[in-house]
């Protein structure tokens, strides 16, 4: 008898996926209703396919894989058991499904609608003035061409000298300018650098305290 393999899914979703764009797309993987795909994310171990060949499996896992799901396969318990020499792949009391979905799903065909007749929303066809609108001729420019760039200098006449060569009207060296400092002098020490203009003239007065008491230390 030959092999065969259960397909199911715990709810678990891809890295860096989002849970409602992975509903969707099991959803829409599936054909499968708001209540199938409650059951499907519910957190508890769902069957989605039973008794499947290993190419089926794998098929049904790649296009979960796809959508953000990620599936496990298992051997079919049934299968294992009439398989010599092969070993039953049945989940442990821990990993035992609680609750498993009775209608097995199948992948929609190609070209299916994705949503339900009853969400669908009718096209409204709108009536609109073209009569301003034109075609252009096939290979006709949609704009003015941009202005072609100015061409490049003439430097034909331009050459460049030999390193360490001397040019021109430029002198080798530029003599070092010395300051005339004969109208500057040094002032003693601790004599006010200020002008007498800019020092302070009075010295304010010292506050009155005249008015001022203590008053005596009270004994006990």
């Amino acid at each position: 008898m030959q092999e065969t393999f259960n397909i199911y899914f715990a709810g678990d979703i891809a890295d860096g996926e989002s849970l409602g764009d992975v509903r969707r797309r099991v959803g829409a993987l599936f054909n499968a209703r708001e209540a199938t795909l409650d059951k499907l994310f519910s957190g508890r171990k769902q069957l989605i396919k039973r008794n499947c060949t290993k190419d089926e499996a794998l098929k049904y896992q790649t296009a979960m894989r796809r959508a953000g799901a990620l599936a496990t396969i298992a051997v079919a318990s049934d299968s294992a058991q009439s398989t010599p020499g092969t070993a039953a792949a049945q989940p442990g009391p821990a990993h035992q499904p609680r609750q498993e979905t009775r209608a097995a799903l199948s992948l929609a065909p190609a070209g299916t609608d994705v949503l339900q007749p009853d969400e669908r929303h009718p096209a409204s066809r709108r009536d609109m003035d073209l009569s301003a609108f034109s075609v252009a001729a096939a290979g006709e420019r949609l704009g003015a061409p941009e202005p072609q760039a100015p061409a490049p200098p003439d430097t034909s006449h331009i050459t460049v000298a030999e390193a360490g060569e001397t040019i021109p009207g430029l002198a080798a060296t530029v003599p070092r300018a010395t300051p005339d400092t004969s109208a500057l002098t040094l002032a003693d020490p601790d004599s006010d650098l200020l002008d007498t203009r800019y020092r302070q003239q009075d010295t304010p007065p010292a506050p009155r305290t005249d008015h001022l008491s203590i008053e005596p230390t009270a004994h006990d």
